[in-house]
């Protein structure tokens, strides 16, 4: 069998592709295509055995031999190399499945030499050549505007701004030299205008510090500014002249959606924004004439939904593009109005047009040109993505992925840079010795700003939780006697919750997140599998092991709405217990305790009786309390108060008041365990709440369907 540092990471050629595999790179006259590491290793392992089948087992142990996975992750990357090599018209690789058994590559191989690329590539046809050339002198021509005052580093990611605190909303100077946006080191409540010269680097604050500005727009001349201030009474259009700073309240909204919500007309005349009127519950877009102040609406969403935002008009200005958003408790709900729709309507019409087939969580929209719009969403997999969509054809084409939320995009077409903010909520476990009456903050665990979800085991002092450090989330245990951690999954891409130890140490249950639904799976540390234990019926979450290590509890919604269900390990048996409602479970002795989804309190279920046994305890902190010692530990509060421990004791059913926290654990996050070895406390905290605006070049050949070449490392068709 090929051990993973038995691979020939030489460079190699299949048909016309060249296979890079030291920097995970293929390349095709149709452009160049970076991929993963371990989907690059599936294909050396594939052409290392060209003509054989490769088993599926030798795959996996192979190119997965340090972590856990199933063969999704397999399956994964044989998707990414077929879309990859499965160009319309051309006879590509062809990697064929052989059922039951493995995979095998049937088209021939040839080893080749790096410094033989540029020899090869001097060998191509005078048309590609003259192509290159064409598209080159577009690059220089899009540039020419910035060369007399210096020049502008485009190349992959650039951050513009990095941890100032909150960076919102960023747009382009019409010439392309400026960034300008919102900032403040204090959040939401005390954000300020600042522009960014991409040349120099320098940063001006331009407005009154004294009140809240957002949502910065220019003219198209560059003239004047229009943005939002909120003076404390109301919230005004301000329009502000770059020429003699001089600015003017242009009229009052009544409220402001969470993303971009104001665009200029082409003209310079009038704005367009988005505004919920008095006694109505939707936002709506409207028009309002900057010399006379006369509104137009211009949009009638329903009034079931959250309504419409984030208007661009296209460059012909023929065009209006928006969200229409849809109310849905969905996640990141706080960030993303809801479940929308990307719709177009031009400027003469009433009528407006879906371009999404089915409702997605968009978080923003710009025009690359007049035919196609670039809006960022969240994917199925909870990765965030950006990509250009061909308004006639329906072609999309996705232009970069993150694991953070990206949104408010704003393109600049004469340089082909992409402006966009990112958006990330970091956690951390934090330890607190066991002090009654006190609080004692000893220090943070973990110094990586993406973990939650603790879980402790006493017998092997051992924490199991889920961090984004490689990317995605993911489980890892810490050894907290060496202090050391290691990363046992590699899903790459499902959201990964509340992993809980078996009662020998030996296993982990846990619940995945993928194509918004839940799943329960199980993983063997030892052997390094993890399978899903529950069949897909409905959403199975909050897995919990039996005290006998025989069993697993879990919440499900099956029946209709969530409630505690029990399957035995030996025979799958899968029973449902509770009848009044429940989401997550923990055992203790011969007693099933529990918390509803929906509604207040912690309830029991003893025989066939289910009493309530705490009142004071909220949905919010499902994943905040813990049975320690006969006594059933529990976060209470209010809804704006900050959360005071409590615990209620088992044996004679009183409640007494524990812990009192800092400010700091006001923001808990599904996660409390007690660490017995120290007798300490493990909490998931909020660090921080930061966005950052970044910068990508966009290559133009992804907006001409006529030229074939995708030259942009993050460009793949879908």
């Amino acid at each position: 069998m090929i051990s993973s540092s038995d691979l020939k990471l030489r460079p190699f050629r299949i048909g016309d592709w060249l296979i890079l595999p030291e920097i995970n790179r293929i390349i095709h006259s149709s452009g160049k295509h970076n991929i993963g590491s371990r989907t690059m290793k599936v294909l050396v392992c594939l052409a290392q055995n060209q003509g054989q089948v490769v088993t599926k087992e030798t795959l996996m142990e192979t190119v997965w031999k340090d972590v856990v996975v199933t063969e999704d992750s397999l399956m994964k990357s044989i998707s990414v190399l077929r879309k990859i090599f499965e160009l319309p018209g051309e006879d590509g690789p062809k990697i064929d499945t052989i059922r039951s058994v493995g995979y095998i590559l049937l088209s021939p191989i040839e080893y080749t030499q790096t410094h033989r690329l540029v020899e090869e590539l001097k060998r191509r046809k005078p048309k590609k050549i003259a192509l290159l050339i064409v598209l080159a002198g577009l690059v220089i021509f899009g540039f020419y505007i910035i060369k007399s005052s210096g020049t502008i580093d485009t190349g992959g990611l650039v951050n513009v701004t990095d941890d100032w605190g909150q960076e919102r909303v960023p747009r382009f100077s019409p010439d392309g030299r400026q960034v300008m946006f919102a900032a403040g080191a204090g959040g939401n409540n005390n954000m300020d205008i600042y522009i960014k010269n991409l040349i120099s680097e320098e940063v001006n604050q331009i407005d009154n510090p004294h009140n809240i500005e957002t949502d910065p727009v220019w003219s198209p001349s560059g003239e004047k500014i229009a943005y939002f201030r909120n003076d404390g009474k109301q919230v005004w259009i301000i329009l502000k002249s770059m020429v003699d700073s001089t600015e003017k309240k242009l009229i009052t909204v009544h409220a402001i959606v969470n993303l971009s919500a104001m665009v200029w007309t082409p003209d310079g005349a009038s704005i367009i924004y988005s505004d919920r009127l008095v006694g109505q519950r939707v936002f709506a877009l409207h028009q309002v004439d900057i010399k006379t102040k006369k509104i137009t609406q211009l949009t009638t969403p329903e009034a079931r939904m959250i309504g419409d935002s984030s208007p661009r008009i296209s460059p012909d200005g023929k065009t209006l593009a928006y969200i229409r958003s849809h109310r849905y408790n969905a996640l990141y709900y706080h960030l993303i109005p809801g479940y929308g729709r990307l719709m177009i309507k031009t400027m003469d019409s009433d009528s407006s047009i879906n371009l999404t087939k089915e409702p997605e969580q968009i978080t923003g929209v710009c025009w690359a040109d007049s035919d196609h719009l670039i809006y960022s969403y969240v994917h199925k997999n909870y990765a965030f993505r950006m990509a250009s969509l061909h308004i006639k054809s329906g072609q999309k084409t996705t232009l970069h992925e993150s694991s953070d939320i990206i949104r408010n995009l704003d393109y600049h077409l004469p340089t082909n840079r992409l402006i966009f903010e990112t958006w990330n909520e970091s956690y951390n476990l934090w330890k607190f010795s066991d002090l009654p009456q006190s609080t004692n903050f000893s220090s943070r665990l973990m110094n990586n700003h993406t973990s939650w979800n603790p879980s402790y085991h006493e017998k092997t002092n051992q924490l199991a939780y889920v961090s984004k450090e490689t990317g995605f989330a993911e489980i890892w245990i810490r050894d907290l006697t060496s202090e050391s951690s290691i990363q046992v999954t590699d899903f790459n891409g499902p959201i990964i919750r509340h992993p809980q130890w078996s009662p020998d140490g030996k296993q982990l249950v846990f619940e995945i997140n993928n194509d918004r639904n839940d799943d329960v799976y199980l993983l063997d540390i030892k052997s390094k599998t993890a399978d899903r234990i529950v069949e897909d019926r409905a959403e199975e979450t909050y897995p919990i092991w039996s005290q006998d290590g025989l069993a697993i509890y879990y919440g499900s919604n099956e029946s209709g709405e969530f409630q505690i269900r029990k399957m035995t390990l030996k025979d799958s048996l899968d029973v449902q217990l509770t009848t009044n409602g429940g989401i997550r479970a923990i055992p203790y002795q011969d007693v099933l305790y529990y918390s509803l989804p929906y509604s207040m309190g912690i309830w029991k279920l003893e025989g066939e009786k289910e009493e309530q046994v705490v009142e004071s305890f909220i949905p919010n902190d499902i994943g905040n309390w813990e049975i320690v010692n006969d006594r059933i530990f529990y976060i209470s509060r209010s809804r704006y108060a900050k959360p005071e421990l409590y615990y209620l004791d088992i044996e004679n059913g009183t409640q007494h008041h524990y812990q009192s926290f800092s400010y700091q654990v006001s923001y808990t996050f599904d996660g409390l365990t007690y660490d017995t070895a120290s007798n300490s406390w493990l909490v998931t905290l909020m660090d921080r709440v930061r966005s950052d605006i970044k910068m990508i070049t966009i290559d133009p050949t992804i907006f001409n369907p006529a030229i074939k070449s995708r030259a942009s490392g993050y460009a793949f068709y879908q």
